[in-house]
């Protein structure tokens, strides 16, 4: 597992509504091909805020916490 680069977030989405993250993109510490996604909040409460590389298979970690959306 490598910690993702570049890592971007739209402050607020419709997604968090129904339990997902607003999209976000990152640069994969492996292969420097950027990936996007969604991860359901109850994953990160959990402990997996990881996202998978789309190219490489390299799980990328994300500074992504819970904590955050329940501000919102």
């Amino acid at each position: 597992m490598v910690r993702a680069e570049n890592f971007k977030i739209n402050s607020f989405s419709f997604f968090t509504l129904i339990g997902k993250t607003p999209k976000f993109t990152f640069t994969c510490a492996n292969c420097n091909h950027e990936n996007s996604g969604r991860i359901y909040l109850e994953d990160i409460e959990l402990g997996k805020n990881y996202f998978k590389c789309k190219y490489c298979n390299t799980q990328n970690l994300l500074p992504i916490r819970k904590s955050y959306y329940n501000k919102l």
